[in-house]
């Protein structure tokens, strides 16, 4: 679909005998459809930097890098590669062409691959130019642009509405941004997103973005796994997976494409999180107590009620009162 590189070639699907899984189950790890398994590293390495010593990264924890989703989204329809990387400060962990782990984000092994694209962050000036050297495809703005302005400004930077990625990660109002770009017509194929491990499904959660900046404090702000789904749904996006604290959705007509996966948020949540890491090292959220109410929602609802005012009470006022989210099941 672009220029010729390995990760293009597609993994291939294992046939019902070959498959490392007992028969019958469904693969809560998407890499272990795939003969050979699709083993990507990065997920991992990053995952045991912020583990505690007493919990191990399962052995069989492969999940997709957007290479494999991409090669598997080209056999049945022509990429735009074009992709939208909104919070695109190289944070996080990423890939290179060769996916050897390296500083970035998912979004990196792509440009190895031949992508465009736009990558929205107001941190460039010091981290994302020198991550983004060598790729002059991959075009930079530098602007704090809030979820109303978004769309107007991938009009501007001329992003097509086929678009193959949209990758928000921006701690404050990523419902809103994801919210905003489906409903101005854009439908990327594959959309990842930042989803807080504070509010496991069925919890939906979402900042709302009110004319101010997000509050500077943890816990509320961002988008849960559930609330997420919730707006993907009605745009024909199932979720694919669920690596540490990101969501990834791509296009219902995809599905097929992966074998026989784990679709439910709940388990998703609970597999894609083995470390239960919670951004912060502070005790505001009883984690364990929340995943043993999922089966209970609405006391799931009211201990995260009851968590959140706990929690400003310990926090400056005035982070907490700028705070206007939604929070139910």
């Amino acid at each position: 679909p672009g220029p010729w590189h390995p990760l293009w070639e597609a993994p291939k699907l294992c046939k019902p005998e070959e498959r490392p899984i007992p028969e019958g189950e469904l693969a809560a790890y998407p890499g272990l459809s795939f003969c050979p398994t699709v083993r990507v590293v990065y997920f991992r390495k990053h995952m045991d930097k912020h583990r505690s010593r007493k919990i191990v990264v399962p052995t069989d924890y492969w999940m997709l890098d957007l290479a494999a989703i991409m090669a598997l989204v080209a056999t049945k329809v022509t990429p735009s590669l074009f992709l939208v990387n909104v919070g695109a400060a190289p944070f996080a962990a990423g890939e290179d062409g060769e996916r050897k782990p390296i500083a970035g984000d998912h979004c990196t092994v792509l440009w190895h691959m031949g992508y465009r694209g736009v990558n929205f962050d107001p941190h460039f000036n010091n981290s994302a130019r020198p991550h983004l050297k060598g790729f002059p495809r991959a075009l930079l703005d530098g602007n704090q642009w809030s979820p109303l302005q978004l769309p107007s400004m991938l009009v501007k930077w001329k992003v097509p509405q086929d678009l193959d990625v949209l990758k928000i990660d921006v701690d404050s109002f990523d419902c809103e941004f994801l919210n905003n770009t489906l409903r101005a017509g854009f439908l990327p194929k594959v959309v990842i997103i930042e989803a807080s491990t504070w509010f496991p499904p069925p919890l939906k959660f979402m900042l709302r973005f009110r004319g101010t900046s997000s509050p500077d404090a943890p816990m509320l702000t961002g988008c849960s796994l559930q609330m997420a789904a919730d707006i993907l749904k009605p745009f024909g996006f199932s979720l694919l997976q669920y690596t540490m604290e990101d969501g990834w959705f791509v296009q219902d007509q995809f599905m097929e494409l992966f074998g026989a996966i784990e679709r439910d948020p709940v388990k998703l949540y609970r597999v894609g999180n083995p470390i239960l890491y919670l951004s912060f090292n502070k005790p505001y959220v009883d984690i364990n107590k929340l995943l043993d109410l999922q089966h209970k929602p609405q006391e799931m609802l009211e201990e995260m009620r009851y968590e959140i005012k706990r929690w400003k009470g310990m926090m400056d006022p005035d982070w907490t009162q700028q705070a206007v989210y939604d929070l139910s099941v």
